[in-house]
């Protein structure tokens, strides 16, 4: 599998979210002997005998990564209010030999610079140093607001309004003690903590009628689907006939979801790979899901009701993981996650995941896609609820159904006007999804498929525009019959006989 690449990212200012971590001083620093509040480039500290390594926690809870060497913690007494962030670090660790290491973070408002790192010696020691890990989990759930929606607690998300300046930007940020802490530069996205205790919804009522504020929203939570396992077994095999990458048409898939297993066999497949929760610079993934999902959108393992055409023509993967061990991710994730996409030339999105939530940021950062010509695909849900879900709703995205074995509508398949096509649902895998490899069932299967499908399509037609492609499937789908409604299950099946008219390859 290739190395994990730069995160770095091509830069437009096409339009401006913020991600912002507002609050107040938390009660859970501020005492009668230690007060700690960072925000932005100014640091407040009431300390009175505080044990160093608890000051250098509360960095990073900020956001600001500390290394230092164990056998060092001095007390400290310090007293001072918004000082100059390298000023205030130089009175703080006067009695200690330090390094601050600073980083720019760029974005829209311009290019900022923050303290990315503390480190914490001994003279002719330094390897001894040991990083700090932090007490909370930002990708972690926060809380619940309705029908099982969940957002980061100490995180939100915010849009500025157009003209604002970077002083003004700073300028609330010191008001409600944020501080920054990364950007995804080709959406203007910043991400800023919250004051440990705060929660977002609370913030948002607070910042409303803000003269700078534009819209705000939480960090919203996605987790990754439940497995739907049907029979435990490993019968699937690899094809021995799919071709060396470099043979292949140019239109890769990016499957985000939780990553790849680097001995599922699919090395020659994998174009690029990320991994956006900062794990690992090797790709794993402790799920399964994001490896079976790969597995199908590459080719190498065909759903029962699939086409086996990929012997001749498999698609090109970009592995991305998004979705950490607990199955969690976040909006601002999946965002730095779809630009990394777009930035290796990816030609369909294919997000086997869903939620209730209709977040108007994600909207957006799908459209942004959209634009730019990219085919998203996106699972309809395990659920027959008949109630949209997300990114699958969202105008111009392909939702996808699941069929059975038997060419018929799986019964726990979601339904609904939302829903454009149903594919094959029904996979045996190698590799389990939180269980044992065998006959797994799921949305997330056929939405899987029908990027793999896709993708073969545009490498025969590269020069074809999105919307164009989108007839083309339209156009050669089987029809339901008796089997289905077209109203709740979109416009017909992917079937044999449709990919075989899609591709032309009778």
């Amino acid at each position: 599998m290739p190395d994990l690449p730069s995160n770095s990212l091509p830069h437009h200012t096409a339009w401006l979210i913020l991600v912002l971590t507002l609050g107040l001083v938390s009660p859970a620093v501020a005492d009668e002997e230690f007060t700690f509040m960072l925000h932005g480039n100014l640091l407040t500290v009431r300390a009175k005998r505080t044990p160093l390594s608890k000051i250098m926690r509360e960095f990073v809870d900020s956001g600001v990564r500390a290394r230092i060497d164990p056998e060092i913690n001095p007390p400290i007494t310090a007293r001072f209010t918004d000082k100059e962030l390298g000023t205030a670090l130089r009175t703080l660790l006067r009695s200690v030999n330090f390094e601050l290491l600073w980083e720019v973070v760029h974005g829209p408002l311009g290019p900022i610079r923050r303290l990315a790192e503390i480190q914490v010696y001994r003279p002719g020691k330094r390897s001894l140093i040991r990083e700090i890990e932090r007490t909370r989990d930002t990708k972690q759930v926060g809380s619940e607001t309705h029908d099982r929606v969940y957002y980061v607690k100490e995180e939100l998300l915010l849009r500025v309004k157009k003209g604002t300046t970077p002083e003004q930007v700073n300028a609330l940020l010191r008001t409600i003690g944020g501080t920054l802490v990364e950007s995804v530069p080709a959406l203007g996205i910043y991400r800023v903590r919250l004051v440990k205790g705060s929660d977002a919804m609370a913030v948002l009522e607070q910042l409303k009628g803000n003269d700078i504020v534009e819209q705000g929203e939480p960090n919203f939570v996605l987790r990754a689907p439940a497995p739907n396992l049907q029979d435990v077994g490993q019968r699937a095999v690899f094809p021995d006939d799919v071709r060396p990458i470099s043979e292949r048409g140019t239109a890769p898939v990016a499957v985000l979801d939780s990553g790849l297993d680097p001995t599922a066999g699919l090395n020659d497949a994998v174009v690029a790979s990320y991994d956006a929760t900062r794990s690992s610079t090797n790709l794993s993934d402790s799920l399964g899901h994001g490896t079976q999902m790969a597995l199908i959108a590459s080719g190498y393992v065909d759903p029962f009701g699939g086409t086996r055409t990929v012997g001749e023509q498999a698609v090109p993967i970009i592995a991305i993981r998004a979705f950490d061990d607990d199955g969690n991710t976040t909006n601002f994730q999946m965002f730095e996650s779809i630009e990394y996409a777009l930035a290796q030339g990816a030609k369909v999105l294919n997000l086997s995941w869903n939620s209730p939530n209709a977040s108007g940021f994600m909207e957006e950062a799908i459209r942004a896609a959209q634009d730019k010509g990219i085919i998203v695909v996106a699972a309809a849900g395990n659920e027959p609820l008949g109630r949209p879900v997300y990114p699958a709703a969202f105008p111009g995205v392909i939702a996808v159904a699941a069929a059975d074995q038997n060419g018929r509508i799986w019964e726990s398949s979601n339904y609904g006007d939302f829903v454009d096509l149903t594919a094959p649902g029904f996979a045996d895998l190698p590799v389990g999804h939180a269980g044992e490899p065998g006959l797994y069932a799921g949305t997330s299967i056929s939405s899987a498929y029908a990027a793999n499908i896709i993708g073969q399509y545009i490498a025969r037609h590269p020069d074809t525009k999105a919307e164009d492609v989108v007839q083309a499937i339209n156009a050669a789908l089987t029809k339901h019959g008796a089997a289905a409604s077209t109203a709740e299950h979109g416009a017909g099946m992917l079937d044999d006989a449709a990919v075989d008219r899609l591709l032309e390859t009778k």
